[in-house]
């Protein structure tokens, strides 16, 4: 049974059997990735794997996977880990757009 599960900061992590249970700190993008890939089998997110890499991708590409990836997602993971692109290519875009969606507004 491969099970994921969040553990706020500070709050206790009960393991019901220590003996076959294996605890992984997932602490960066690139551990978060490689363990959304082993435990979702879907191989349609290997379209995402530039991800790990954004911080080290030049501008010129991030804004070409910004347009090639476009969506709530990505636009949410860009704010987070890079808001000069947010600000410059997304935001522009979001308050343009004729019908917005919560997300969008957020």
């Amino acid at each position: 049974d491969r099970r994921l599960a969040a553990v706020p900061a500070g709050c206790p992590l009960a393991v019901r059997d220590r003996a076959t249970s294996r605890v992984d700190l997932v602490d960066s993008v690139e551990k978060a990735y490689r363990l959304l890939c082993a435990l979702s089998g879907d191989a349609t997110l290997a379209a995402w794997d530039f991800l790990p890499r954004w911080p080290s991708l030049p501008e010129a590409e991030r804004l070409r996977l910004v347009s090639a990836h476009a969506s709530h997602e990505l636009f949410l993971f860009v704010h987070a880990k890079d808001r000069p692109l947010f600000e410059k290519a997304i935001l522009p875009f979001l308050r343009g757009k004729l019908r917005p969606s919560l997300v969008d507004a957020w």
